[in-house]
């Protein structure tokens, strides 16, 4: 397989003489070995962060993220963020009438919705069973709120049908928004808030921010 390609160019002419070219792919011949090794670590290092089914980053992943953004207040600098509990309402009930193939492809088109939706600079993470936690940096509530809005909306508006015809019409999620250090001063209190939130939104009807 190819890994790369080396493109050499000069002004000057018949400069490429036998002698160059072998002592150039000697050299490639070196580095193509240690350029795959890496893309392996790279691939390695992917697939221990990442969640399989979903695609989003794992909890292992969202807590080392999350312990480099909050930080002791005299570091802080006026730096916010939001960070959103996002729950599939009633998926149980989705895996017992459908079964679980239709489950997990209803719950990855949510994530690749939740995805689609977010900024780059947002994070989304599969946080356990059919919960997602996103964090959004530089982000007061107002802002998370409106993104959880967009979430909820897209989320809502998918016509699972189309995708496999034995599979609910629709799917919704709820939400919980906390934001530091508003409403939290470390990250286990910030993930706290935000799933009280969470469950407030439940205890209201579900399909809610």
């Amino acid at each position: 397989r190819t890994i790369g390609v080396v493109h050499l160019v000069s002004t000057e002419a018949n400069c490429w003489s036998t002698d160059t070219c072998q002592w150039i792919e000697a050299l490639v011949n070196v580095a193509a070995p240690m350029i795959g090794h890496l893309q392996h670590l790279e691939r390695a290092k992917r697939r221990a962060l990442i969640d399989e089914l979903t695609g989003a980053y794992n909890r292992r992943f969202l807590e080392e993220a999350l312990a480099k953004l909050v930080v002791p207040d005299d570091r802080r600098r006026g730096h916010v963020l939001s960070l959103m509990v996002i729950d599939l309402d009633h998926f149980k009930k989705v895996n017992d009438t459908y079964g679980h193939q239709v489950g997990d492809l209803v719950f990855k088109t949510v994530a690749q919705t939740l995805h689609r939706t977010l900024k780059e600079s947002d994070v989304l993470a599969r946080y356990g069973g059919e919960e997602f936690v996103v964090v959004l940096p530089r982000t007061d509530s107002a802002g998370a709120v409106a993104v959880g809005e967009r979430l909820r909306t897209a989320v809502a508006g998918l016509a699972l049908r189309k995708l496999a015809p034995a599979a609910p019409e629709r799917v919704t999620i709820s939400i919980g928004v906390a934001t530091y250090p508003v409403h939290a001063a470390t990250v286990a209190e910030l993930i706290h808030a935000a799933d009280e939130a969470l469950y407030q939104s439940k205890s209201e009807g579900r399909n809610r921010v």
